[in-house]
């Protein structure tokens, strides 16, 4: 196990040229390095604004800004804080996609230079921490989601926070470190409660390396109470009515221990399913996915107790998914993973540099100087490798114009028409087109625990996906038998409507295609059952 670096806070006198004016040199650089990598990561999540109308999953998320707060708290599922944060975000500003996409873009961004600061205040070298922090930059789960209106960026952010007071108050020891660390994570439980494996492995991490010592060991076993007792608390305030639907979109995402081939199978395709959305590289491969992350958790773990949080997050993470609380590898979901995997991978080269330099000491001083230059350079290189890689493939959004769906249909409307909106538009068609508040349904169906309703004549929104209950396509084209044609109006995805079991249902029941017109993100197609007429597409 490679020893500590002792941090020495007395003043030491430096004559000219010394070591303090070679730290200022070094430490203006670093910020200069910072300064770049962060412009590059907000270079690479611009472009992901759009004026569009919002994707599926951030349009029920943007609905709570239209509806008082305990309404909101229920929309809420897993992120009450983050909702609440978002639903005024909107509220104060213009309320437009781009003003909803802000606050998450910000959180994206403000992750990268504080991903360099957690590793600084683990003292890593700053060439090591401007390696991750630039790894991060580019990272394409996280440059995708940086532009979602979800809490995924905040959810990093909130890992990042933790991992550093964990490390404070290891280093310290004081109650006041003690009691950061606790209020910070209820703060980040209210917030979101993906980032409870991270909250479980610090509070784990810390007792166990205060167990020598029985006054610090009360110390923390003390602030530890009090934290889960706010976590039962907060548990108890937002978190006990979730949506027993909420887990079956993910039931090939947990892992099974049920064996050893099981749980090696189950372990390394979630890390080939993870790593690739951390960094863009040969993950896809299970073996070599499995190899890699394993070798930054045995690495960093020979860094010492610096290690011992973070690796206590993977380990309450793998638990939890092992008892399907938590989906691995879903990309989003993995973002609150990324702060302790990196700072693991980090560790675990400054273990292996701090052997070479320890082989290169004097009387072979020149091969450390080397050593040196070669890992600045190798820093250099692989920075701008994944600069390039990020510039190659800035972010992108998936909505959908609205506006122009709906002038559409305002102009092929005709008396007797029945508007069906899809099941992946229905938020955004709450969010947009209906009368504020809007009509929502709750219940323990669907995977949000709520869905819409429309409030005007001649519209029937589809309430449920597939993998929810009242998915009933034959019962909904019953909807249309008195209606004298269907504008049935959704979101773009591949297959689109023809495979939908809706649109299906409907031609079952007669109705014929007339009319398809497209927009960026949607479609409107109109259908009639008095006769077959030639379909036109615009």
């Amino acid at each position: 196990m490679v020893p500590e670096p002792r941090v020495d806070h007395r003043r030491r006198r430096h004559g000219p040229g010394g070591a303090g004016i070679g730290s200022a040199i070094a430490s203006c650089w670093s910020l200069l390095v910072l300064t770049v990598i962060v412009g590059v990561a907000a270079w690479i999540r611009l472009p992901g604004l759009t004026s569009l109308g919002l994707w599926r999953d951030d349009a029920w998320t943007a609905l709570a800004a239209h509806v008082d707060v305990p309404t909101a708290l229920r929309m809420s599922v897993t992120t009450p804080g983050f909702t609440l944060a978002e639903a005024a975000w909107i509220r104060v500003g213009s309320g437009s996609s781009t003003w909803a996409q802000v606050l998450p873009l910000l959180c994206g961004i403000a992750g990268v230079p504080l991903l360099y600061l957690m590793c600084r205040h683990h003292r890593l070298d700053r060439r090591i921490a401007l390696l991750a922090a630039g790894v991060l930059a580019v990272s394409p789960i996280a440059v995708t989601y940086s532009v979602r209106v979800k809490q995924y960026g905040l959810d990093l952010l909130l890992a990042v926070v933790l991992l550093t007071l964990a490390e404070l108050a290891r280093t310290r020891g004081t109650r006041r470190s003690l009691s950061w660390l606790a209020a910070a994570s209820l703060v980040a439980l209210a917030c979101s409660a993906a980032v409870a494996p991270i909250v479980a492995g610090t509070w784990v991490a810390l007792l166990t390396h205060s167990l020598p010592d029985g006054r610090s060991r009360r110390r923390v076993a003390g602030w530890g109470a009090v934290a889960l007792a706010g976590t039962g608390v907060v548990w108890l305030t937002f978190y006990r009515q979730l949506s027993p639907a909420l887990s079956h979109f993910w039931d090939d995402y947990y892992l099974d221990l049920s064996s050893p081939s099981r749980a090696a199978t189950t372990a390394s395709t979630a890390a080939a399913r993870l790593l690739p959305g951390l960094v863009d590289g040969p993950f896809h491969n299970r073996r070599v996915a499995a190899f890699v992350l394993a070798g930054a958790v045995l690495g960093g773990a020979l860094a010492g107790r610096r290690a011992w949080a973070s690796i206590g997050a993977l380990a309450a993470t793998a638990g939890a998914a092992s008892m399907h609380l938590i989906p691995l590898g879903t990309g989003r979901t993995d973002e609150v993973l990324y702060p302790p995997i990196l700072l693991l991978a980090a560790l675990a080269l400054a273990t292996v540099t701090s052997w070479l330099g320890r082989r290169a000491m004097r009387p072979r001083w020149p091969l450390r100087a080397v050593l040196d230059v070669g890992a600045s350079l190798g820093a250099c290189v692989l920075l701008v490798l994944l600069w390039r890689t990020g510039l190659d493939a800035p972010a992108t959004y998936p909505g959908t114009d609205m506006r122009a769906l709906r002038q559409r249909n305002e102009r092929e409307h005709v008396a007797g028409d029945l508007l069906i909106v899809d099941s992946r538009t229905r938020y955004l068609w709450a969010l947009d087109a209906e009368p504020r508040p809007p009509e929502l349904v709750f219940g323990g169906a669907w995977l949000t625990g709520f869905s819409v309703r429309s409030r005007l004549a001649g519209v029937f929104v589809q309430p449920s996906y597939s993998t929810e209950s009242g998915f009933d396509p034959a019962g909904w084209a019953r909807r249309a038998t008195g209606a004298t044609r269907v504008e049935y109006l959704g979101a773009s995805v591949p297959g689109a409507p023809d495979n939908d079991p809706s649109f299906q249902a409907l031609l079952a029941a007669g109705w014929h295609v007339t009319r398809r017109y497209h927009v960026v993100g949607g479609f409107l197609v109109i259908l009639d059952r008095t006769q077959i007429q030639p379909v036109t597409s615009r």
